[in-house]
């Protein structure tokens, strides 16, 4: 695929003549120049897949985190394949072995890896084996997984899962993770208040 990433600085946005809307540089800004490169899909193939699943247990926490984003990616494309949601053909892949692999990393030693993890989940349909995965992500020991974890349920979950933010955001021992229940919490939508009966009036 060509891509084409385009920057400005110092920007407003205005709305031209014909109704759209554009940003463009104020006084003192810029335009920067285009930068336009060539993005190659990553071939699936049953060598590279054996390659990538030995890289998820690298010793290199860099690959390890590489390895998974890359399997997350090709399990949520299968996903949308089999949902209909994308029309193209692709390679197939053994989802319950990638699916395995990358929740193997809820485990991982290093936090990094783990709070990448719960981004990473963000990415596919849980299934209720994944679910179970992630929830462990909610008491982690390191502050970020927790909160990211956070993110990951309220996305999944949506206002079912308000009531535990309630409960972490005055609970949690890190304030960051607190702010971040509390911040999670308000962006869910309240529940539309129910009319009540109007009072009667007739007559005994």
């Amino acid at each position: 695929h060509q891509v084409e990433v385009a920057g400005v600085l110092s920007p407003v946005r205005v709305e031209l003549s014909d109704g759209r809307e554009a940003w463009l540089p104020a006084i003192g800004g810029l335009t920067a120049p285009p930068l336009r490169f060539r993005r190659s899909a990553w071939a699936v193939s049953p060598e590279r897949m054996r390659s990538l699943l030995r890289q998820a247990q690298s010793p290199a926490v860099s690959d390890r985190i590489t390895a998974m984003e890359i399997l997350s990616m090709l399990l949520g494309e299968q996903q949308h394949l089999a949902a209909g949601r994308l029309r193209y053909a692709a390679v197939p892949i053994d989802a319950g072995q990638v699916q395995q692999a990358i929740l193997a990393r809820s485990a991982d030693a290093d936090w990094s890896v783990r709070a990448r993890l719960a981004e990473c989940l963000r990415w596919f349909v849980l299934d209720a084996e994944a679910t179970r995965a992630a929830a462990n992500l909610l008491t982690d020991d390191h502050w970020l997984v927790r909160g990211l974890a956070l993110r990951l349920f309220a996305d999944q979950h949506k206002d079912s899962f308000l009531p535990a933010l309630r409960q972490i955001a005055g609970a949690d021992p890190d304030e960051w993770v607190r702010r971040m229940a509390r911040a999670l919490a308000d962006r869910m939508p309240t529940p539309a208040t129910q009319p009540t009966a109007p009072a009667s009036t007739a007559s005994p």
